[in-house]
């Protein structure tokens, strides 16, 4: 699974399309978009199934697709690709899968810290019952947003233990493996209506901001959960958000073809 965004630098593009016209313009974005979305980068090398996906018909591709990609596309072995887009996602995959990896390493670390502490805590009285084993608190129908992606396990939520009086709070820079509070998300993917992708989504652009800009907050839940919201407000996730609507269309093409 390819992730929803991909890095763009405008000087660098400007100054390779500025003699593009706005209809070639447009059929290259949709060129970028579409071999984004398509496992390994790349294109079948097919005019029909690249009419299809583009949406054009006969006269359009041949005016204005082909010149596109005979200029900024390498065709070999049956796939079109572009060079710059291909480097750019074997950078951007090899990061996620880092983090993804130092995510799962840390919750496990975390959970038989916190599992051996509750453990020691639970100590039963005579007038203490036996403690016993806390159900599932994930609602049923409801998928856990932070899957590491390529492993198909879940990532090990840390259980709750018992604390000690808290200190005074200081702001700290995101730490590497930590992910936002299970509950927090459930909570926003119910009321918001969201997808797990969102919920991925809005987590990795937050992660991607705060390393970028050097942010430092107390509560990076309570940061989470106004990232998530701004999103929803703003129109980049959510029922009615214009992704949620392109991926809508483009599930009755022929990206499964490929």
């Amino acid at each position: 699974m390819s992730l929803p965004y991909f890095p763009m630098y405008p000087k660098d593009f400007e100054a390779d399309t500025s003699h593009l016209s706005l209809e070639e313009d447009g059929a290259y974005n949709r060129l970028l978009r579409l071999m984004w979305m398509t496992p390994g980068c790349s294109l079948p090398d097919d005019n029909a199934w690249l009419i299809r996906r583009m949406r054009v018909d006969q006269d359009t591709f041949e005016r204005v697709v082909l010149c596109v990609v005979n200029e900024f596309f390498v065709r070999k072995g049956g796939r079109i690709h572009n060079p710059r887009l291909l480097r750019e996602w074997d950078r951007v995959t090899q990061a996620h899968g880092a983090r993804v990896a130092a995510g799962s390493k840390g919750g496990k670390a975390n959970a038989r810290k916190t599992k051996a502490l509750r453990q020691s805590n639970a100590v039963a009285t005579p007038k203490q019952p036996e403690p016993e084993p806390e159900p599932n608190d994930i609602p049923d129908g409801i998928s856990s947003p932070f899957l590491p992606e390529d492993t198909g396990t879940q990532m090990l939520i840390p259980e709750r233990a018992v604390h000690a009086p808290r200190k005074k709070q200081t702001s700290s820079g995101i730490q590497d493996g930590w992910v936002p509070d299970q509950q927090i998300a459930q909570r926003l993917q119910e009321e918001l209506r969201l997808t797990p992708e969102e919920l991925r989504f809005c987590f990795a652009q937050m992660k991607d901001h705060a390393h970028a800009k050097g942010r430092k907050l107390k509560d990076w839940n309570a940061g989470y959960s106004q990232w998530v919201r701004k999103a929803a407000n703003d129109g980049e996730i959510g029922p009615g958000s214009r992704s949620r609507r392109t991926r809508s269309v483009d599930s009755r093409g022929a990206i499964d073809d490929v």
